[in-house]
């Protein structure tokens, strides 16, 4: 019973040593250039704030130190535009500026134009005159007036194409703006609908409906039961797709799932930030799903940015744990950032909170922000302290039984490392 309570203590006393040592070489030396562990806030960035459900249960699998891995289908999670709200504003446009006054202004300026363009001539004693419609078969008159009301109805379709255009943007833009607001989020993916296809659709199909139709009014009424029928809930944002697109860049360096971020705009108007912390995974792509797995059984702790920001006290916790020990890991962090902010409430396995400021300045908000990120250019020795803190902290044999001049060796390059690149 007491060899394994001294075995437990040297455990801590040895993780303790590590700690407090990784702490003194961040804060004694600048450690920015070793913090390559940031949002990068471009393609190699995919924000998943929209997805609230999926976010949910990848925080249901830290705080449950679950490594089971995880399915993502095709339109399983998905932002809709709503049938309702779209078809809402053709009806506002059809009824003000697209209605049957417009549809006969482009069927008129479609006449003025083959006025002026397609004179034809004929022969007469005094010469030669402008044929009128005098002078053409019913067929020939029958053929240039409806070619005329094609050509009208082609004009008023583009232009209602370009409505529904500025529609789309307007009402996308909308929901992203509510949305940011009620989640506190900044970051939103690209968007995987493809607009030029859907205008493209509608296009032609009103066109189609043009060659058949016999009247101006009636092509109006049948361009209203056209949409009334044709419109269904828009697919804005698909999460299988955005991933099989993001999983290309899989090659460019190592993909982690980055949670939530310290956020500062630095003195040359840069924009810095670094998740508070984050976990290695692998995408395996499928044609019908993708599968997101954790390489391995080591959450990193980013104990090393939050030293960076000079707070009054140090950072002296782990910097990495298994999945297992995540919740009490990360609530020594959470403990110590609330201090600092003076802030009570829980935050760090939140799906949303309210940007956290601090009283001075000088230190970085703490936002809310979950997303996949790819780092490139790793310092693999931080990862390799991570992971023998995580082995002490577990009492693996592995670690316990660590050769001497082998720890030895490890910290004297680690501190030589800090000193050279800085």
């Amino acid at each position: 019973m007491n060899r394994e309570k001294n075995k437990k203590r040297a455990i801590r006393l040895s993780a303790n040593i590590l700690n407090y040592f990784a702490a003194f070489t961040e804060t004694r030396f600048n450690f920015r250039t070793l913090i390559n562990y940031r949002w990068t806030d471009n393609e190699l960035t995919l924000d998943l704030g929209i997805f609230q459900d999926f976010q949910d249960k990848l925080l249901q699998r830290i705080k449950t130190g679950d490594r089971a891995p995880l399915t993502v289908k095709n339109n399983e999670h998905v932002l809709s535009l709503s049938c309702d709200d779209l078809l809402l504003e053709i009806n506002k446009a059809l009824s003000d500026k697209f209605g049957l006054k417009y549809l006969k202004s482009c069927i008129e300026q479609e006449i003025q134009k083959v006025a002026e363009r397609d004179v034809v001539f004929i022969a007469t004693e005094k010469g030669l005159r402008a044929a009128d419609k005098a002078d053409l078969s019913e067929l020939e008159i029958e053929k240039q007036n409806s070619q005329i009301f094609l050509d009208g109805c082609r004009k008023y379709n583009l232009s209602l194409r370009k409505q529904i255009e500025i529609i789309l943007i307007e009402l996308q833009k909308r929901q992203i703006d509510r949305l940011k607001d009620e989640l506190s989020i900044e970051h939103v993916p690209a968007s995987t609908f493809n607009p030029a296809n859907y205008l493209k659709k509608h296009f032609d199909a009103l066109q189609s409906i043009a060659r058949d139709t016999l009247s101006q009014e009636e092509y109006i009424s049948s361009v209203r039961q056209y949409f009334k029928e044709g419109v269904d809930d828009i697919v804005l944002y698909d999460l299988f797709i955005s991933i099989q697109k993001y999983a290309r860049y899989n090659t460019v360096g190592t993909i982690y799932l980055f949670f939530h971020e310290l956020n500062r705009r630095t003195d040359n108007d840069v924009i810095e930030g670094y998740p508070i912390f984050f976990i290695e995974l692998n995408l395996s792509l499928g044609a019908e799903k993708v599968e997101i797995s954790f390489s391995r059984d080591l959450l990193l702790i980013n104990t090393p940015a939050v030293n960076y920001f000079k707070f009054p006290s140090i950072l002296t916790t782990s910097r990495s744990s298994t999945l297992k020990n995540a919740v009490s890991n990360l609530g020594g962090m959470e403990v110590f950032l609330q201090a600092q902010y003076g802030w009570n409430e829980p935050f760090v396995l939140e799906p949303h909170f309210r940007p956290i400021k601090a009283q001075q300045d000088i230190y970085p908000y703490i936002k809310c922000r979950i997303g996949f990120q790819v780092v490139s250019n790793e310092n693999k020795k931080l990862l390799d302290y991570s992971e023998i803190m995580t082995r002490l902290e577990s009492g693996e044999k592995k670690a316990t039984n660590l050769r001497r001049d082998t720890f030895e060796l490890f910290v004297f390059d680690y501190r030589k490392t800090s000193i050279v690149q800085n």
